[in-house]
């Protein structure tokens, strides 16, 4: 195991050693924002989103046929008072574009127009904006929130510019910079940059290394420099990113800023951007609303036409594989197929096959196959047939079970069974007939 020191130790924006583990101890009751983000979630379900409904019904029954004014009819209302108090006891705050975002949440509070545990707070919130509500409700979300709350539990922060570490290893599963937008770590490397990252005590697995033994990974945050101050982004796992910029900032006695994120004037190019990010540096809180990080990774300026979203590797028009709308090398399209109906490229989890063997996307999936009614199999619309049955009911099947099918010229249908049910509906009207 690598050396470990205090986090309140840092100096400088880069103070933090490559290969050192920095021991944090966060608050006792305290749960981070992850946990106050599922709490409100639970608070959300159980009261506040049955309430609500409840009184669309109500508006509903005494406007019938007008459509339900979601805007004006929920602002200033009770309903909009007690989720603003809710979230506020939660630890959530707005930042300067209106995002919620919560920095943790303390399980009691001394002294606030709502003190005590937090299922008092929250039980009396909900009265005092008219939410119904048991004491055995109240105890069994207490029992649930609690189990977010941290008792003084360390966790320990490192920073790394080698990111070669595997999916999911620092609570990121599923992340694109380790699918379409692979590249990007190479990128974020050769700018500098890497990766701040989380750990608990407990024997992790991963994919490619154990960086600290006896430890495992349970988060992570993106960064670069520039003007002498930490941009980060993208977190992933334990904490948010407001607690990443918080803790730092802290830690290294700077300020800290949200910014709007981009990158070349792009969030969604190959360095991926997630909901903005963060400055923090001396005097960050003067920094501008906007930022953007012009790195090597869009806009080349090269003699190439494109360059591919995950390898950033340059290609000219006839080399590029669209799929989804942005432009891969054939190498990083690999696991993509075309759709036959509208011919477009899309990611192998995005495409579906008939019981015929078609490709289609999602849209064209749900837009044009069927559903056999004889067989019950689902199958492109193309390879569908119309006959009718006995009784005269009309049925769509697939090719195979048309062959079963037969033709009356006569009528110009396909049929099931023995008969045309036409020609039989004629030769009963004229039996009929000769017996008048």
């Amino acid at each position: 195991m690598g050396e470990i020191r205090e986090f309140a130790t840092i100096n400088g924006i880069l103070g933090m050693e490559r290969g050192v583990l920095y021991k944090w101890t966060p608050p006792s009751g305290m749960m981070d924002a992850n946990s106050a983000c599922q709490v409100m979630r639970d608070i959300g379900r159980t009261w506040l989103e049955p309430e609500w409904q409840r009184h669309r019904d109500e508006w509903r029954e005494a406007h019938p046929g007008r459509p339900f004014p979601d805007g004006p009819e929920w602002e200033g209302t009770r309903f909009e008072t007690c989720n603003l108090e809710i979230r506020e006891t939660l630890g959530f705050t707005k930042d300067q574009w209106g995002d919620w975002e919560s920095n943790g949440c303390p399980w009691v509070i001394n002294k606030s127009t709502y003190a005590g545990t937090l299922p008092k707070r929250v039980a009396r919130i909900l009265k005092k904006n008219g939410y119904k509500f048991t004491a055995q409700e109240i105890a069994e979300f207490g029992e649930r929130a609690r189990r977010f709350v941290d008792e003084g539990t360390p966790v320990y922060l490192d920073r790394t510019t080698s990111i070669d570490w595997g999916d999911g290893d620092f609570g990121d599963e599923g992340s694109c910079y380790w699918g379409t937008n692979s590249g990007a770590r190479d990128a974020l490397m050769a700018d500098g940059g890497g990766a701040f990252r989380v750990w608990i005590e407990g024997e992790g697995y991963h994919y490619h290394r154990i960086w600290h033994h006896g430890f495992k990974g349970v988060g992570r945050v993106w960064y670069v420099v520039r003007n002498n101050r930490l941009v980060l982004w993208n977190a992933y796992g334990r904490n948010q990113l407001l607690w990443w910029a918080r803790a730092l900032a802290t830690a290294m006695g700077l300020d800290y800023k949200k910014v709007d994120l981009t990158n070349n004037g792009d969030t969604g190019g190959l360095v991926y951007i997630n909901c903005g990010g963060y400055v923090v540096g001396k005097d960050a809180n003067s920094a501008r609303d906007s930022l953007d990080l012009e790195g090597e990774t869009r806009g080349h300026g090269g003699d190439y036409d494109y360059y591919c979203n995950a390898c950033d590797t340059g290609l000219d028009g006839d080399d590029v594989y669209w799929v989804q709308g942005d432009a891969f090398c054939e190498n990083c399209a690999q696991d993509a197929d075309r759709c036959e109906h509208c011919e477009e490229m899309f990611w192998n989890d995005s495409l579906n096959q008939t019981e015929d063997g078609h490709t289609l996307c999602n849209r064209c999936y749900r837009n044009h196959t069927t559903k056999c009614d004889n067989c019950r199999c689902v199958y492109y619309d193309e390879e569908m047939s119309e006959v009718v049955d006995e009784q005269g009911y009309t049925s769509d099947v697939c090719s195979g079970c048309f062959e079963s099918a037969t033709h009356c010229d006569k009528h110009g249908i396909d049929y099931t069974g023995e008969e045309c049910p036409n020609c039989k509906e004629e030769e009963d009207e004229a039996a009929d007939q000769s017996t008048e």
